[in-house]
């Protein structure tokens, strides 16, 4: 049996289904992937819709199979609607989860809770906490319901650690503050940064780039989804503020979602429209690293995060970070040296950022060099085999190269 043997995969991600062809739009699948060749059979227990398939395909060679998970719309509604979707996703993880060898859920969700109390003794179980989804269920949902989604988050993490426990389920965050809030409830945890670029690609990475020379001047890069929680409210707020103050700065969005069309309305408005350019999802390769080599920074203006990939991809890349300091950001950015760190919400401050960055081509390139040396060499396959090696007792290693 290969070291995991038969992984069931609680993936709270949405695939489309063409036929007997699936395919997703989230790189992170690509990261789950990344643990076929320590696996005899990877299954994925993930939302399906019929059409057509995003730009990662799952591979036809037999050793990735779905399971089907009806589509709801959001964990709330699997509250609101439970009677819509319960029965359906009992009958998936009643059948599944006593075929599994090792369970990789996602920590404190609600199906990945259900498949926890179906886990048998001499099942692997681990669990990854990619955010603080108590801070996240706020933010998507405004109002009295966002109170309450916010309480049922914190309800289910403490259920999930207890059992998690119980179990001997091995836990893993995405980023500094997940790791802090995993030993808190749980005890010993492990950070992962899941990078979907492999070895292969990372000499690459820093070839060929394209960047302004001209001091006043910068290209700045948003790679992510266009949701609340990344409040690009306050993006174009300080886009405006700093093109006000002289600065010429330009921002390439690589992201689509609910909030896509609201905000292209907010910058016509504020006569925006020229200098920002709206790229839609941009598939993790080629297109996507074009656009970082073009930039001149990365900018993350999000309320809440783990640890996103594209801070990791930038340093590559040699980029410095304009960010919000949150999630787990500050263990790899630091201010004024790779980079610089605003509070969330502070549209002035994320100006300033810009400003600084535009006015010296010099530092631009001296703080994306120390970037890049803060992100080493982590790759798809170190981060993979870091935590096979923790999850199966093998010699720990540091997850670069």
């Amino acid at each position: 049996m290969t070291r995991l043997g038969k992984l069931l995969v609680l993936n709270d991600q949405v695939l489309q289904r063409e036929g007997e062809i699936f395919g997703c739009t989230d790189a992170y699948t690509r990261f789950i992937l990344g643990f076929l060749p320590h696996c005899e059979e990877l299954v994925l227990a993930s939302r399906v819709t019929d059409e057509r398939p995003g730009p990662y395909l799952l591979p036809q060679d037999g050793c990735v199979r779905v399971a089907p998970l009806p589509n709801y719309g959001g964990i709330k509604d699997l509250y609101i609607r439970a009677h819509k979707y319960w029965q359906a996703i009992r009958a998936v993880l009643d059948r599944e989860v006593p075929r599994a060898d090792s369970l990789w859920l996602n920590y404190s969700h609600p199906v990945s809770l259900a498949a926890l109390r179906r886990s048998e003794p001499g099942q692997r179980t681990f669990a990854l906490m990619r955010g603080n989804y108590v801070k996240d269920a706020r933010l998507r949902n405004p109002g009295t319901w966002g109170r309450v989604a916010a309480g049922i988050a914190r309800l289910n993490h403490v259920r999930f650690a207890r059992l998690a426990q119980r179990r001997g389920t091995r836990v893993f965050g995405v980023g500094r503050e997940a790791v802090q809030k995993l030993e808190r409830h749980h005890g010993e945890a492990r950070e992962v940064i899941p990078t979907v670029v492999p070895r292969a690609e990372l000499d690459d990475m820093a070839r060929g780039r394209s960047r302004s020379e001209r001091a006043g001047q910068i290209r700045l890069l948003f790679v992510g989804r266009v949701e609340p929680e990344k409040d690009l409210d306050t993006l174009l707020d300080a886009l405006r503020r700093a093109r006000t103050q002289g600065a010429d700065v330009h921002l390439d969005v690589a992201g689509d979602g609910a909030e896509r069309a609201r905000l292209g309305a907010l910058a016509d408005e504020a006569g925006l429209a020229p200098h920002v350019t709206w790229h839609g999802h941009v598939t993790h390769g080629p297109a996507l690293y074009s656009l970082y080599r073009r930039a001149d920074a990365l900018v993350i203006s999000s309320r809440t995060e783990g640890l996103p990939a594209a801070l990791i991809e930038a340093g590559l890349f040699g980029l410095p970070t304009v960010t919000t300091d949150v999630g787990g950001i500050g263990a790899l950015v630091e201010d004024g040296v790779s980079g610089v760190i605003v509070p969330p919400g502070d549209a002035e401050a994320l100006a300033r950022g810009f400003i600084r960055l535009a006015g010296s081509p010099q530092i631009r390139h001296t703080m994306g060099e120390r970037a890049r040396a803060s992100v080493g060499r982590r790759s798809l396959e170190g981060e993979v085999e870091r935590m096979v090696a923790v999850l199966t007792g093998a010699p720990d290693g540091n997850g670069a190269g």
